[in-house]
């Protein structure tokens, strides 16, 4: 069943929980985003979040929060269902994994994309960097 509004949905939870001692009501569109109250996973939304200890949802492994902190991103090969599930520069492929958009480059770590130009500055400065240790390494 769906609810018109946010308040209209837990006016009716609560009704529900306090008659029935059900647990969870089925809210969908008003799950919460990151640091919301939550007390099961199904309070949260559905990709990339958990309800934490302090009943706030938080982001998973391999999810980070988005500039405004207010919502998870995938890293690349993370679970998505839309585009916005996913960090800058990413799109969802087939509604199920974060990838890079073809304008983009995945960063030396797979971690996030970059565009063409900024891509090969980073990945060339790790590349050295990961280099100069490594031969600094054998010779001390």
């Amino acid at each position: 069943m769906r609810y018109k509004s946010m308040m209209e949905c837990g006016v009716i939870a609560a009704l529900l929980s306090a008659i029935l001692t059900v647990s969870s009501v089925d809210c969908v569109g008003f799950r919460g985003t990151l640091n919301s109250f939550c007390r099961l996973v199904a309070d949260c939304k559905e990709y990339g979040y958990y309800c934490a200890g302090n009943r706030t949802c938080q982001c998973l492994p391999n999810y980070v929060p988005n500039e405004k902190g207010h919502l998870c991103l995938g890293l690349l090969g993370e679970k998505c269902k839309y585009d916005e599930h996913c960090v800058d520069g990413a799109y969802c492929y087939m509604q199920d994994i974060c990838k890079c958009k073809d304008e983009y480059r995945p960063s030396f770590d797979n971690t996030y994309c970059l565009s063409g130009a900024t891509a090969v500055t980073k990945n060339y400065i790790l590349i050295s960097y990961s280099i100069i240790i490594s031969f600094y390494m054998k010779i001390v």
